[in-house]
């Protein structure tokens, strides 16, 4: 009996001694890392540069046209010279303005050349610039005699070369072309008729 008794607290004493306490659970932090898609990072980037770019020409053009009067396809143009006003059409395809000239007479005035005419019955004399060769479909090419003269848009005047035709089969007697409108009106078709130009006395 006193062996069994030995034997067991033998066995008591072995099982105590292997057994150890269970470690405490150590919480493993995962640390995220966020990775950076350089591509999307430089495409941004671009778009920005872009947004500025555009924003940047937008103030530009604004500001270009800030100084500009703007016009309809038909306005009303004084021939300074005699005052009269007329309906012009207002083209932009056409690099020279032109008038209605009727009785064009070449001369000489002091070993130059000039060329009398009538715009709207009255009598223009002016020097003559050149002769300008008009090429027409469907025709011969004509000669027209050109000069410098003053017409007034609005409240702008300006001393523009002119070719000078018979209009007289046309519905407007002046012709507007890019000469009198560069870097000073903007042509809106949709804008009605402004009024008659108002000029001091001019030659």
């Amino acid at each position: 009996m006193k062996y069994l008794l030995g034997v067991l607290f033998s066995l008591l004493i072995l099982g105590c001694s292997s057994y150890t306490q269970p470690k405490a659970e150590t919480k493993v932090e995962k640390k995220e890392y966020v990775t950076l898609d350089t591509k999307q990072i430089e495409k941004d980037k671009v778009k920005k540069e872009v947004k500025k770019e555009k924003l940047k020409k937008s103030k530009k053009i604004n500001s270009m046209y800030d100084d500009k009067h703007i016009i309809g396809s038909i306005e009303l143009v004084q021939v300074v010279p005699v005052k009269v006003t007329k309906k012009a059409r207002i083209d932009t395809g056409a690099t020279t303005t032109s008038i209605d000239a009727q009785d064009i007479v070449l001369f000489e005035r002091d070993g130059k050349k000039w060329v009398k005419f009538k715009f709207a019955g009255k009598e223009i004399q002016k020097k003559l610039v050149d002769i300008v060769s008009i090429k027409r479909h469907g025709a011969d090419d004509v000669k027209r005699p050109s000069v410098m003269i003053k017409l007034a848009l609005g409240d702008v005047v300006r001393n523009v070369k002119v070719t000078l035709a018979d209009r007289s089969k046309f519905t407007y007697p002046i012709l507007i072309g890019r000469n009198f409108l560069r870097d000073m009106f903007i042509v809106d078709v949709s804008k009605k008729m402004g009024s008659a130009p108002k000029v001091k006395g001019s030659k």
